[in-house]
Parts: structure tokens; sequence; C-alpha cells
């Protein structure tokens, strides 16, 4: 097994994958929603940093009813993802 502490990168891109092939293979086989929370987490903070690096305007991001800032400024749009598409709607903001 991998260790999140030590090759957090690895394990993330690895929980990523899983999800995506569950739903490409219709399998509801989803990872466990505390990781699924890791994953979002880092790639939020990571959005925030290329928002800031750009000097956008900060994201109002709703996800499961909860709202989170993303990036320094005041924020512009709001964008709302439903729990099945959270992977796929992170890894698109964060490439």
């Amino acid at each position: 097994k991998l260790d999140p502490v030590s090759e957090p990168g690895v394990v993330r891109d690895l929980l990523i994958h899983e999800a995506d092939l569950s739903g490409a293979l219709g399998v509801a086989d989803a990872p466990p929603a505390a990781a699924v929370a890791w994953v979002l987490d880092f790639a939020l903070g990571d959005l925030g940093r290329r928002i800031d690096e750009a000097g956008l305007a900060g994201l109002r991001i709703a996800v499961d009813g909860d709202e989170r800032m993303v990036g320094q400024r005041a924020p512009g749009p709001a964008m709302a993802a439903k729990p099945s598409s959270h992977g796929k709607a992170v890894r698109a903001n964060c490439r």
C-alpha cells in the first residue's frame, strides 16, 4: 500500500483514476468520502494558487451544499458540482 503522507501525489492520482474507471465501467464503487474530500481539498488549494498567480477573481464553489472560497480576491461566478462529478470537475479545473 502507498503511504499518503510520503507519496500524496501518487495516491491522489490513483484515487482519481480509480473513480474514473469505476464510472466508465458503470461500477458503483466510489472511493471513500474521506479520500474524495482529501483530493478535493488539494485540488481546490492548487486551483486557488493558480487563480491568485494569474491575478483573477476568486471563485465561490458549492460542493454538496458546502460553499468554499477559492483564491484570495473577491469571488466572481459560482460553480456547483454534483457528487458524481467531483473528480472530473476538479481535474478539469486544475490542469
